[in-house]
């Protein structure tokens, strides 16, 4: 039945909808001493860098040297570096 070119048209029409990746967004991370960045949580990014969805790390791990990364910045910051509006 996939072999229908009628199935494969609607298939091909269906993921017009769907947007490609563009780049991931690495979102919780850390760095092991003697080992180096552990990755536990990956954004997928479309090409304006919004929001897609949360990759399986299993799954995404073998194309993450094809698309641009970027690492969101964990850093806990200072309460006395954060402006605070009167």
């Amino acid at each position: 039945m996939l072999e229908n070119p009628m199935v494969k048209e609607l298939i091909k029409q269906m993921d017009l909808d769907v947007p490609k990746p563009a780049s991931f967004e690495i979102t919780r991370y850390e760095h092991i001493d003697g080992v180096g960045i552990v990755i536990n949580q990956i954004k997928v990014l479309d090409k304006n860098g919004n929001y897609i969805k949360f990759a399986k790390l299993e799954q995404v791990t073998p194309y993450l040297h094809k698309f641009p990364c970027k690492f969101k910045d964990v850093r806990k910051q200072d309460p006395s570096e954060v402006d605070q509006e009167s």
